[in-house]
């Protein structure tokens, strides 16, 4: 900090620092975060995982089918746990040699599947042309 000369040294701080009594211990975000073994450990959930992939094999677990296992496991339906068992289902997948796919990366697959479609109809259509010497599309009209 510049400080001109002769100005003294205040006897405190500084009112911009945060007092210990306000900020939380880093323990009591570490339990945020742990792993509720319980579930991971229960065969009825680990078997209905099981049981929903051969049936479906989808690489992502439904809401609802989240919230069905743990009820019907005896396991409250909390975010933690949700959590848990999205773990759970992707270390099943890994054992399959499949990675679990979250909502965003599946909605972008989607997203551009339909990018190709339109662009492939643009094209057949006559309404775009291949890229230029610049590696730019040229449009019908321009």
């Amino acid at each position: 900090m510049i400080r001109p000369d002769g100005l003294p040294e205040p006897p405190w701080n500084g009112s911009n620092i945060v007092l210990p009594l306000t900020q939380f211990p880093r323990a009591i975000w570490n339990m945020y975060h742990m792993i509720n073994f319980e579930i991971v450990s229960a065969p009825p959930v680990r078997g209905s995982l099981q049981k929903h992939f051969l049936a479906t094999c989808t690489q992502a677990l439904a809401s609802s089918v989240t919230k069905e296992t743990l009820l019907a496991s005896g396991f409250p339906d909390t975010p933690a746990n949700r959590n848990v068992l999205r773990k759970t289902y992707a270390n099943l997948l890994k054992e399959h040699g499949l990675t679990y796919q979250f909502r965003h990366q599946s909605y972008m697959e989607k997203l551009s599947i339909l990018w190709v479609a339109i662009i492939k109809q643009a094209e057949h259509s006559g309404l775009v042309s291949g890229p230029d010497e610049n590696g730019i599309p040229s449009f019908a009209g321009t």
